[in-house]
């Protein structure tokens, strides 16, 4: 049951994160095809329920990404979704 709650909660977050993407090339810059990539990524991993360690590793570095990117509202809402693990 929390491995469903916790892939539910992953497939949210993506798809939270993937509403901006027409904004990621004027927010994150030369980093907007890192996060298209780290977010495919994810995508792929949750779908084929691999281990979560690998799903969480893979969101700390999005989070990671979002973080490095200051002054943006887009990815300060990015990192806020995305849990501490």
């Amino acid at each position: 049951f929390c491995g469903l709650v916790l892939s539910w909660l992953e497939h949210y977050i993506i798809e939270n994160i993937k509403k901006y993407d027409g904004m990621f090339d004027a927010e994150f810059g030369d980093k907007a095809s890192e996060l298209r990539g780290k977010i495919a990524g994810l995508e792929a991993l949750i779908e084929k329920r691999e281990n979560p360690s690998k799903i969480k590793k893979l969101l700390t570095e999005l989070r990671n990404l979002a973080i490095g990117v200051t002054g943006s509202l887009i990815a300060s809402g990015i990192a806020a979704q995305i849990p501490i693990f």
